[in-house]
């Protein structure tokens, strides 16, 4: 499992048991073939089965996860500001041809 942000080089990672590290919290990820929106909730179902005592929070598929991350956002925000230029390009491009042929047909 890479921890740490996505651009990043994967440092070496440690995994102790629960007992060993004095915490009562723990990350649980699950790879599935099922759909994410459907299985999520059977999961958090099956612990409440094991313990009803365990609390459950921040429970979210690994693209929810993933598309909140700093660089994929700035990722996204890259992708839309090269984009924005774009059409501005275009639009400018496509402003100077008109004006041209006008030009060109008044002479």
């Amino acid at each position: 499992m890479r921890e740490g942000q996505l651009d990043a080089n994967i440092a070496p990672t440690e995994y102790f048991q629960m007992n060993q590290i004095g915490e009562h919290s723990f990350t649980l990820a699950v790879r599935t073939s099922q759909q994410e929106s459907i299985l999520l909730p059977e999961l958090v179902s099956t612990l409440h089965q094991i313990n009803p005592n365990l609390g459950v929070s921040n429970e979210a598929t690994m693209i929810e996860k993933i598309d909140t991350t700093q660089a994929a956002l700035l990722h996204r925000f890259s992708a839309w500001l090269v984009g924005g230029f774009a059409a501005m390009a275009l639009g400018f491009a496509t402003k100077a041809a008109n004006a041209s042929a006008v030009n060109h047909l008044s002479c």
